[in-house]
């Protein structure tokens, strides 16, 4: 029992002639325009909702970078277990973000945000950024290459987002892939090889290199 192809081989799936004796196998449907060609008209996508990644993730490249003293920095490219072309597209699930803080004499303090520190304010002072909690992208943007996750005007940095010689400058939340199954997320301007994930820089004490830097911190990727 069973699909046989000439020759008396058995198959299993499904397979079109070539009208030259040989049988290709095929997945997903398919039309016929009438000229011996076979067009795909339906994709087996992954399985909304399937996790393709969870943890905490901070993208840089920079070994400069005052985030580096966090264990939570994703410094390459982050492959999918899964190919864009066999995905709807994809939802980015949102953490709380990261808040660096460094001061004119060296010293570098990082926190979550929002948090306090009640034994040494200096450190921990409740600063804070909010962004977007989620973003979808879509197949076709996770094929091109470059996607914006989110503008900067969706991005809100407490308690300095004001004006003035102290204030503080926002970056795109972008996508970049390599168009296969790897991504990083890094701000505008940025590479698949040389990438930041800061998303706000803050001179909060002006005339001296004490400065607030901000950074989205992703905690899932799932299949849409």
């Amino acid at each position: 029992m069973g699909l046989y192809v000439q020759g008396g081989k058995k198959v299993g799936g499904m397979y079109m002639a070539d009208g030259r004796g040989n049988a290709t196998k095929v997945g997903g449907m398919y039309y016929a325009d009438g000229k011996g060609n076979a067009t795909k008209i339906f994709q087996n996508y992954v399985p909304a909702g399937t996790v393709l990644w969870s943890g905490h993730a901070i993208f840089c490249s920079d070994n400069s970078d005052p985030i580096m003293g966090s264990n939570e920095v994703m410094q390459s490219v982050l492959k999918l277990p899964k190919y864009f072309k066999n995905l709807k597209g994809i939802k980015l699930t949102f953490g709380l973000g990261m808040i660096v803080k460094t001061y004119d004499v060296g010293s570098v303090y990082l926190f979550s945000s929002g948090e306090v520190d009640t034994n040494d304010i200096e450190e921990a002072d409740g600063t804070s950024v909010s962004y977007p909690s989620s973003v979808k992208v879509t197949r076709e943007q996770l094929m091109s290459g470059n996607a914006t996750v989110f503008k900067s005007n969706y991005i809100h940095f407490h308690p300095s987002d004001t004006g003035g010689s102290d204030a503080v400058e926002k970056y795109d939340l972008e996508m970049y892939t390599d168009k296969t199954n790897g991504l990083v997320l890094a701000q505008q301007g940025q590479s698949l090889t040389n990438f930041l994930g800061m998303v706000v820089s803050n001179n909060y004490y002006s005339g001296k290199n004490d400065y607030y830097y901000a950074y989205p911190v992703l905690t899932k990727i799932e299949s849409i």
